[in-house]
């Protein structure tokens, strides 16, 4: 795993090149100088290493979506993570034909577009392999909630990611019954969930008793 804390795009590219790092399945961007274009541009090219694990929550973002329809190097990894993804980014990232062996989608919080991006989730089909879908920095209404719980992408989630100090119980209680377990962890050390921690008897005491 390389962790690239400030790297420009130039320093991103002269290090998925370099030949030590072919056979890379871990990469973390950290920072504010890799651009989600720069990104892109590299891992899109020639001889992409062999990503699993994928981090560019730090990148910044570009004036255009991502080209995520030519994004074939995504369909190995199985972990990605992108906190802080604009709303404009959904849509073609969920639409996505090389998401396929993708496992945990961490998508934070959505810091603009927030309509764009709720809009898009609902809309977007089900990821063949997804199992936990991450939406810790959202604060996601009843109404909000049930819809997502009820949609194609939550369609087979082993559990879903919501904060409970951010999100009402009528929210929680929205994913419980429509089958969808609520999942929680501190972090994501090193990408992994490990283990899933299933929150559903603790919340529903909350949730289902009332005054």
């Amino acid at each position: 795993m390389i962790h690239g804390d400030g790297l420009r795009d130039a320093g991103v590219a002269a290090l998925l090149d370099a030949p030590a790092l072919r056979g890379l399945k871990r990469l973390a961007i950290y920072g504010r100088g890799a651009t989600w274009a720069g990104v892109f541009k590299r891992l899109s090219g020639e001889d992409p290493p062999p990503l699993e694990d994928l981090d560019v929550s730090a990148a910044q973002s570009s004036k255009k979506p991502g080209a995520w329809s030519r994004a074939t190097f995504l369909r190995g990894v199985r972990r990605l993570k992108l906190d802080g993804l604009q709303g404009q980014e959904y849509a073609p990232l969920l639409g996505s034909s090389h998401l396929t062996s993708l496992e945990l989608l961490v998508l934070g919080g959505c810091h603009a577009q927030r309509d764009e991006a709720l809009a898009a989730m609902l809309r977007a089909p089900a990821l063949p392999s997804l199992k936990v879908l991450s939406l810790r920095g959202w604060t996601l209404s009843a109404l909000e909630a049930k819809a997502l719980a009820r949609s194609p992408l939550a369609r087979g989630l082993a559990g879903v990611d919501v904060n409970p100090s951010t999100n009402a119980p009528e929210a929680l209680r929205a994913f419980l019954d429509a089958g969808v377990p609520v999942v929680g962890t501190a972090s994501y050390p090193e990408f992994f969930v490990s283990p899933l921690r299933h929150w559903d008897h603790a919340f529903r005491d909350d949730v289902c008793e009332g005054p």
